[in-house]
């Protein structure tokens, strides 16, 4: 009777296990078919009711995700296909977001024109050209040696006098001239120079002639306006002896010379708004929820779709199917799945009762006789050399179909058993998993200590059969 009882138990958890199974894979496979069908072209989500009454409202909404840089035409269409009819909405009607202008765009799709639209502004760099003037410097020096005779007359009487007099001369020119290339340079150079200042002096009997000697000083300076940008330096090329200064910029600039090459460079750089390709984002930024319960639409069964048109062109569109149920067919399917509600919960509870009768009748026996799987000092002596390890360790201890999984592991020995996870951490758990650990020990030590026999031949057996 017990070995019956035992069968029974174990039929009837197969198959609450499998019946279990069977809901599950069905729960999983309605969720993954509507994911599927709801998401389709762009980034559009439908949150929808499916299963509706005769006459009943539309109830739901659609949820239109945006990234930076895309704008989406404030008077673009929101067409509602149900029952074979088309219902077409324009889209600012359905939504309560405020508007901004600018370029339209979505990705992967041809949006043109500009003007009010949903979406929120992307970010780009440039690297605008910066403006500068730098100033070339040129030195020269000149020695001019003159000789000049100055006479003077007292009376009846002439004196030659000869004197040195020190006689400077300044010349400068300033020349601006804007290039944008190196190459084309104008340069205008006005030089003035200042006459040499000559001192007399006078005395009665004396006369000569004074020899002069004047030092000239000249100094040029260019000034050059060029402009400059990331990756696009501006150069110049150097004469002898000249030298070379930034005067000013628009932004900052960096200047090197390398040889008789000047370099004019920069890293600046802004950051600008907008819409298109240029400034798409990576990620979804702005979400426009367009509301299906306000438009009073009676649900027809079948096919039901949401497009988002702008022109000719689909921006985004979902599919799904609604199903329309008598009042007949509701009572109907509620008594069915009442009735089976019933059975599945019976049948759970039954299972559950017995499970836990069985484990309560193992767990006493377990208490009382787990004395009989101590280990003989020759066990423990094998079971010690061979596996290296004289611990038992759990290395696996997880829930999987609602079975608590425990794996038990001495050295590279283990065995898994499987325990029912609604008991819990409790007393009558552990009091299980230690007896089922003994007994696993004890066998794994008896075999360990099985002299293997040598083959028995049998003779008798050996000879030819007929295949007719």
């Amino acid at each position: 009777m017990a070995k019956n009882s035992r069968a029974n138990n174990n039929m009837g958890k197969k198959k609450f296990i499998a019946i279990g199974l069977i809901i599950l894979i069905i729960v999983a496979g309605f969720f993954i078919f509507n994911y599927y069908r709801t998401r389709l072209a762009g980034q559009a989500v439908l949150n929808i009711q499916t299963i509706y009454v005769p006459n009943e409202t539309l109830k739901g909404s659609l949820s239109l995700s945006l990234k930076e840089g895309e704008l989406i035409p404030s008077n673009s269409a929101v067409r509602v296909s149900m029952g074979g009819n088309n219902y077409d909405y324009q889209l600012s009607s359905l939504v309560s977001e405020s508007t901004t202008n600018g370029k339209f765009y979505a990705e992967d799709r041809s949006l043109s024109g500009e003007g009010a639209g949903y979406g929120v502004q992307g970010v780009k760099e440039t690297y605008p050209e910066v403006s500068f003037i730098m100033q070339v410097n040129t030195a020269s020096d000149k020695n001019k040696n003159k000789e000049t005779k100055a006479e003077t007359t007292a009376g009846t009487t002439t004196s030659n006098t000869s004197e040195t007099i020190s006689e400077t001369a300044t010349a400068s020119a300033t020349t601006t001239t804007t290039e944008t290339t190196p190459k084309s340079n104008s340069i205008n150079k006005n030089e003035k120079e200042e006459k040499p200042k000559q001192t007399e002096e006078k005395s009665g009997n004396k006369s000569g002639n004074t020899p002069v000697t004047g030092n000239v000083v000249a100094e040029l300076s260019v000034e050059i306006e060029g402009k400059t940008s990331k990756n696009n330096p501006y150069t110049h090329t150097l004469a002898d002896g000249e030298t070379v200064e930034i005067i000013s910029s628009s932004q900052p600039v960096s200047l090197s010379v390398e040889g008789n090459i000047v370099s004019v460079a920069t890293d600046y750089s802004e950051k600008v708004q907008g819409f298109g390709q240029d400034y798409l984002g990576d990620s979804t930024a702005y979400t426009l929820n367009l509301d299906f319960s306000s438009l009073n639409l009676i649900v027809q069964e079948g096919e039901f779709k949401v497009s988002l048109v702008s022109g000719n062109e689909e921006i985004a569109s979902v599919l799904t199917a609604l199903n329309v149920e008598t009042p007949e067919q509701n009572a109907t399917s509620t008594t069915e799945e009442e009735n089976e509600t019933e059975n599945i919960i019976a049948n759970i509870t039954t299972n559950i009762t017995n499970v836990t009768t069985n484990i309560t009748k193992n767990i006493t026996f377990a208490i009382e006789n787990l004395s009989d799987y101590a280990l003989t000092d020759e066990e423990l002596f094998k079971l010690k050399a061979v596996t290296g390890s004289s611990d038992v360790k759990i290395t696996k201890s997880e829930i999987a179909n609602g079975r608590l999984i425990i794996r038990f592991q001495i050295g590279n020995y283990w065995l898994e058993k499987s325990y029912d996870s609604a008991i819990g951490n409790s007393t009558l758990l552990k009091d299980q998993m230690e007896l089922d650990q003994a007994k696993w020990v004890k066998i794994l030590a008896r075999n360990l200590l099985k002299i293997p026999q040598s083959p028995e031949k049998k003779d008798e057996f050996l000879g030819n059969y007929s295949l007719s």
